[in-house]
């Protein structure tokens, strides 16, 4: 089975502050990988450098066999992704939000999206105006927008921040029956622990921008009593928050 990603010795400086160093991992069709770690720890800088938001200094990106550096443009083509707080024009409706960045894509089909509004449980709001959506509605829409062009993966930057449980759980919900039934790949960064363990299939965590767990959930969890427990002890204590 091929790989959907594949990053290897990954490093960024700004300055003479290292934010990540000889970062490695590689995930299949299917994965949900959890990428943790305190305030400062290098998520968000990792997923910017895959998503070519910001440069990197060493290292290589390869996305379903292309290569970032030679093919930027084809190897982000198979890349969706949410890294910001759900940004839309308030005084359109869901789906003309979605037709707009449609117009960004070649060859959507037409029906697709009503087909990806009535996906993530938006169908009966598509001609609702985004300014009257919960935030959660609005995380709804955001990955709505990430799955345009049926992207083999997509990245997520603390999808769950401000949501209440239950807008968590039919979140957390959603990316598991996309990763079961379409074989998306993701990779979603976050704070909540527990929710993490209980859905992801691998785990990273970052700590002073260098990787010092990884792999998959069900072996790192083996032997412990909880991720947030495994947490603790490999960041010294720092209780986990958002970056």
């Amino acid at each position: 089975m091929e790989k959907i990603i594949s990053v290897q010795n990954l490093r960024k400086s700004y300055k003479k502050e290292t934010a990540v160093e000889n970062v490695c991992f590689e995930l299949m069709p299917g994965n949900i990988m959890g990428l943790l770690g305190t305030n400062g720890a290098g998520k968000t800088t990792t997923l910017k450098m895959i998503t070519n938001l910001c440069s990197k200094d060493k290292g290589e990106i390869i996305i379903d066999n292309v290569s970032l550096d030679t093919n930027p443009k084809l190897a982000l083509s198979k890349v969706g992704a949410a890294l910001d707080t759900p940004s839309f024009y308030q005084e359109l409706t869901a789906r003309e939000n979605i037709e707009c960045f449609a117009h960004l894509y070649k060859n959507i089909p037409n029906g697709q999206v009503m087909e990806l509004l009535d996906y993530v449980g938006l169908k009966n709001q598509a001609d609702k105006k985004v300014k009257k959506f919960s935030l959660g509605m609005k995380q709804r829409l955001a990955l709505a927008r990430a799955m345009l062009g049926q992207p083999k993966l997509i990245i997520l930057d603390e999808p769950a921040n401000g949501l209440d449980p239950r807008g968590q759980i039919n979140l957390y919900r959603l990316i598991c029956d996309m990763a079961k039934e379409r074989k998306t790949t993701f990779i979603v960064s976050s704070h909540q622990l527990y929710d993490m363990e209980k859905f992801c299939t691998h785990i990273l965590i970052l700590d002073k921008g260098k990787s010092i767990l990884q792999g998959k959930t069900e072996e790192i969890l083996s032997h412990q009593t909880s991720l947030q427990e495994l947490f603790l002890k490999l960041t010294g204590g720092t209780e986990p928050c958002i970056h």
